[in-house]
């Protein structure tokens, strides 16, 4: 979501929160969004661009949730 530099500078700061943390926190916050539409067709292509983050949420939400699992698994 952000520029490389970004997550090179909040790991930097924040030396405790990790990148397996990050992920989560992402993958998490994209899945919070998305249950925002209850009603049945409520991202439809209609209003998907009233909700633009909703289209990232939906694509890329799974790779977040990968990407912290993969990182769990590498420090095991």
């Amino acid at each position: 979501m952000a520029h490389f530099t970004v997550k090179e500078y909040f790991i930097a700061v924040h030396a405790n929160f990790s990148e397996k943390d990050s992920s989560c926190l992402i993958a998490e916050s994209c899945l919070g969004y998305l249950l925002q539409f209850t009603a049945h067709d409520s991202l439809n292509d209609e209003n998907i661009n009233n909700f633009q983050l909703a289209s990232y949420a939906a694509t890329y939400w799974t790779d977040h949730a990968r990407d912290a699992e993969q990182v769990t698994r590498s420090q095991k």
